[in-house]
């Protein structure tokens, strides 16, 4: 009798094991998807404003008509192309952090 207890008990450990199996397999082929700030796109925006600041206080023009006082003067890029190009790129980054994407 005792042969047919210990050979009872093995189908009911082997669909135990079977269904552990099934569930670490389960497990494994999960994605987790971490969501991130939308900040995260915005260190571009950072940097090239100092790229522009950069060449503006290199290559800018100064006009000292506009300047609050005599002593100071005001920069400006001799290129319109520059803040053009800002702009542009600020847009960009504020549309699309912006906007979801639909359908995934």
């Amino acid at each position: 009798m005792a042969v047919n207890a210990t050979t009872a008990a093995q189908p009911d450990q082997d669909a135990a094991s079977s269904a552990r199996r099934k569930m670490a397999a389960a497990v494994q082929r999960e994605l987790r998807v971490y969501q991130h700030s939308n900040l995260l796109y915005w260190w571009v925006v950072w940097a090239y404003g100092f790229v522009c600041a950069a060449l503006t206080y290199a290559q800018g023009l100064g006009i000292k008509e506009l300047a609050a006082s005599d002593r100071k003067e005001i920069l400006f890029y001799r290129s319109p192309w520059l803040g053009i190009s800002f702009v542009v790129l600020l847009l960009f980054v504020v549309v699309f952090t912006n906007v979801r994407v639909r359908g995934i």
